[in-house]
């Protein structure tokens, strides 16, 4: 644009100088102005005022080659083979209403000048051919062909910019394409691709009969990993683990990361599900397999959810959701290995989230829970000797809801921490009460204790809090715990254990012999009593070998000074068995169930 206004102002001056013969005052003025017109439009375009400079450049360009017509030799003047090329420049840079305007000009110009010649009005000198003439048309063919070759390169460079633009504007869609249906870290497939590919299957499955499987799982001990060798080594996980399970399927399925440590497979066209089966014994396998990250080797294994369309639901989002819960089947049956959706899984969703609802409803009210409590009895002697706090539920619809039922759920949603709270209160408050009625000082409360309660902060805080509110004597509870818990070094558990200890509380093993076995922590936790597993004490009598399991726990805790309790005993021969082997202290429907407080005062009272 630029290089225009410098060639429109060089010819007009150029005809200035090349004209003296012929040009007037009123003429050298208007081409003058016309030069310095095309000078402005220079500056103009300078500055960024390309409409302008355009517009004022092809209106001084026309108004004076129109002057150099009038003034010469009218259509024959070498200024006439300048208009197309005005009209071409314009069409090109100027606006459509300018090109218009120009165009209309220069047809009543060109009427005028020659129905001026045709009349005699104007007399318009014709010259013979001289060099001036010759000079002149050169001169503005040659300014013509460099102002359209200079134009035709900026165009040439515009095309190819707005090209590479577009390319590169393509080249960006297609990056964000790219990104949105991949994953960032490990470039797979991402969930929205994973259904896209689900809906064609899908779609393909269901006209020609077949079926897609889906197998959603994640990593059984990912959060180990990055817990103890950070996130760097967590990603390295994950891109080794889909490098390792590419290999297993075919060109047409879909191996897709949904977030976290969670992956897809997709099986499209299946005639059954055994090759399902297959697929997933073999990713399960070769996750099993140790993976080198950070020069160490790592076990994490993987746990599976398999679903099939169209059997077990007809959208991806309902298959996404019961291979989950398939999943958590898998790894509630021991981990590192595959389950297939079953409707039983769903009413087991469906009464959980119905227990929940309940839970919540029964702890805001706080009237559905009681405390029921099972005497404990001396083997040698038959005199009373304890009680076992049991928690107990009544839903005002649900009617009396087991403790197998609702406990496990408790501890899985995070509702046994307030419950158990309250369990450990109110048993506090009902033994005070008792020893203040004359109850004999060597009787002391049993209350189980939740893993999910041991590792929060501040439990042994609240059994402080639970004995001083109620003026009881720490000796006077006992805390009931599980073999794994003792064995687990998660939280805070083993500080406050140790707390509850220096508190002067007593511990007790429940279900002795059904988990780990590891003496250790009888001496260093201090444990008063061991409590045998009514699974063994079932059976006394009819196989020796739990009858050998349990004289060796029976022996085993006579040696270290220890207490043992016998649950679940039913009948006579269990307890002149377990009275035979050793066995301290009983408990169970032979003598009562679990009983209301008022009963267990009579009891003791009468006792």
């Amino acid at each position: 644009m630029r290089t225009l206004c410098l060639l429109s102002a060089v010819a007009l001056c150029a005809s200035l100088l090349t004209g003296l013969g012929f040009a007037k005052t009123v003429v050298m003025v208007v081409l003058g102005l016309s030069a310095a017109g095309c000078v402005l439009a220079y500056g103009l375009a300078r500055r960024g005022h390309d409409r302008w400079a355009v517009n004022l450049m092809l209106s001084t360009l026309f108004l004076g080659l129109s002057t150099l017509m009038w003034s010469n030799m009218g259509l024959r003047d070498p200024a006439m083979a300048a208009y197309p090329g005005l009209l071409l420049f314009t069409a090109l840079l100027g606006e459509r209403l300018l090109f218009r305007v120009l165009l209309t000009a220069m047809v009543l110009n060109v009427l005028a000048v020659g129905l001026a010649d045709l009349n005699g009005w104007v007399r318009f000198v014709v010259k013979p051919m001289n060099w001036s003439i010759i000079t002149d048309h050169a001169t503005l063919l040659l300014i013509t062909g460099l102002a359209a070759r200079w134009l035709s390169r900026d165009l040439m460079q515009a095309v190819t910019q707005v090209e590479a633009e577009a390319r590169s504007a393509q080249e960006h869609a297609d990056q964000v394409r790219y990104l949105s249906h991949h994953d960032s870290l490990t470039g797979l497939p991402n969930r929205a691709l994973a259904q896209e590919r689900f809906e064609r299957a899908a779609a393909q499955a269901k006209r020609s009969a077949q079926q897609v499987a889906l197998l959603y799982f994640d990593l059984d001990h990912f959060k180990l990993v990055n817990d103890s060798m950070g996130h760097p080594a967590g990603d390295a996980l994950l891109q080794a683990v889909a490098q390792r399970l590419q290999p297993l399927i075919r060109d047409t399925d879909t191996l897709a990361r949904f977030g976290g440590d969670e992956f897809l497979i997709l099986l499209p066209g299946l005639d059954r599900g055994e090759r399902a089966s297959r697929v997933a014994e073999q990713v399960v396998a070769a996750l099993a397999e140790p993976f080198s990250l950070q020069e160490r080797t790592v076990n994490c294994g993987g746990s599976m959810g398999v679903v099939l369309y169209p059997a077990d639901a007809d959208t991806f989002d309902e298959l996404v959701k019961r291979a989950d819960l398939a999943m958590y089947r898998a790894k509630e049956m021991g981990r590192g290995q595959f389950h297939f959706f079953d409707e039983r899984l769903q009413a087991t969703v469906e009464e959980q989230l119905l227990l929940d609802a309940a839970l919540r409803e029964a702890l805001l009210r706080g009237d559905q829970f009681r405390l029921a409590y099972q005497p404990q009895y001396d083997l040698q002697t038959g005199a009373l000797a304890g009680f076992e706090a049991l928690l107990r539920w009544k839903h005002p619809e649900l009617g009396e809801v087991s403790p197998a039922r609702f406990i496990p759920q408790a501890e899985r949603n995070g509702f046994i921490v307030p419950l158990g709270l309250w369990v450990v209160r109110t048993a506090c408050q009902q033994v005070q009460a008792w020893r203040e009625a004359g109850m004999p000082a060597h009787l002391r409360v049993s209350v189980n204790v939740s893993p999910v309660q041991l590792r929060r902060t501040g439990f042994a805080e609240q059994v402080r809090q639970a004995l001083a509110e109620s003026a009881l004597q720490p000796g006077a509870l006992e805390l009931e715990l599980t073999e794994s818990m003792l064995m687990d070094d998660v939280g805070d558990g083993p500080r406050t254990l140790n707390t509850l200890v220096d508190m002067g509380v007593e511990l007790a093993i429940d279900d002795f012999g059904t988990g780990y076995s590891n003496l250790g922590y009888l001496r260093r936790f201090q444990i008063g009593r061991l409590k045998i597993d009514r699974s063994f004490v079932s059976r006394l009598g009819s196989t020796a070998h739990d009858e050998a399991i349990v004289r060796a726990v029976v022996h085993m805790a006579q040696s270290l000074g220890l207490r043992t309790v016998a649950e679940g005993v039913e009948t006579e021969a269990q307890r002149s068995h377990l009275q035979r082997l050793g066995c301290d202290q009983a408990q169970g429907f032979l003598w009562n169930p679990a009983l209301p407080p008022v009963d267990c005062e009579r009891l003791w009272r009468t006792a």
